[in-house]
């Protein structure tokens, strides 16, 4: 009996031995991996969702480049398809992002909170945007913001692992990064024009059959909320310049009274827009 229980104790502490020294090994070998990689590449196995969010970006970027190119040729054939891809991808990209802000804390779902942290937060508000024109009449001036929104967001995330990257490389990147950086306030006022610029742009596709019936009334609500969540605040401040040309415009002696009364009918939405009070975004309010 008592051989038995050596023999039982025994084997059991040899496969206990063998055991930790497999774990041994694996950490040792794990360890040696991480060793021999670079910086680079032991920042990107850390901040992997940035670097899926890097990739899409840099995608979108492509693809709007190519379609800046194609409507310049005037290929009509494959500007849907890339102006399609631009905002699908832009879609699903926002989209993650909203759900990976809103899982990180403890809001209900489809409760008047979370309808409140939804409307106001940026990447919602750009899934909105996104979302509004993908089946849209393919327009340029529509894909302006998108694109400018890729460009910040590229020159943001480069900035933060150029000083890892290999010396040959690290002078371009730094110097696209610091651009970006310095042309950050020019950049966000033209995605703001353009994004104002969409409204008129909705109602002329509605004219010629290319929109429904909704989208100004729905795009219209999307600039209040853009407003309100102060996000791009030159949004606002554009908006203020325009009424005050249009103004200025619909008093002018030699303006006919039809043009000062149509003028005065878009002063009144203008207006609208123009006396929303900025709202901060919610904070969210616990983990998960």
């Amino acid at each position: 009996m008592g051989g038995v229980v050596t023999k039982l104790f025994g084997t059991r502490i040899e496969n206990g031995e063998d055991n930790n020294t497999e774990r041994r090994n694996g950490s040792n070998s794990n360890a040696n991996r991480e060793h021999d990689q670079s910086p680079f590449e032991r920042y990107i196995s850390v901040h992997k969702d940035a670097l899926a969010y890097f990739s899409a970006r840099c995608f979108i970027l492509l693809m709007g480049v190519l379609y800046i190119i194609l409507c310049l040729a005037q290929d009509y054939y494959y500007t849907p398809t890339t102006y399609y891809l631009i905002f699908l991808t832009a879609c699903v990209l926002n989209l993650a992002r909203f759900y990976f802000r809103y899982t990180s804390c403890t809001i209900p779902f489809f409760s008047m909170q979370f309808i409140q942290f939804a409307m106001l937060e940026k990447s919602f508000l750009s899934f909105t945007y996104a979302f509004i024109f993908l089946k849209s009449y393919p327009t340029l001036p529509l894909s302006i913001p998108i694109l400018i929104t890729a460009v910040l967001n590229i020159g943001l995330f480069t900035k933060s692992f150029v000083n890892l990257l290999s010396p040959q490389m690290r002078p371009k990147i730094k110097k696209f990064s610091e651009l970006v950086t310095s042309h950050q306030a020019q950049l966000m006022r033209i995605s703001a024009m353009f994004e104002i610029l969409a409204l008129p742009i909705t109602i002329l596709h509605l004219t010629s059959g290319h929109a429904s019936i909704l989208q100004p009334f729905i795009y219209f609500t999307y600039l209040k909320l853009r407003v309100m969540s102060g996000s791009n605040p030159y949004i606002l401040l554009n908006i203020q310049g325009l009424e005050m040309m249009f103004i200025s415009f619909a008093n002018h002696r030699y303006c006919p009274d039809i043009l000062s009364r149509i003028i005065r009918g878009v002063l009144y939405y203008i207006t609208k827009i123009c006396s929303i009070q900025q709202v901060p975004t919610p904070a969210p309010q616990g983990t998960r």
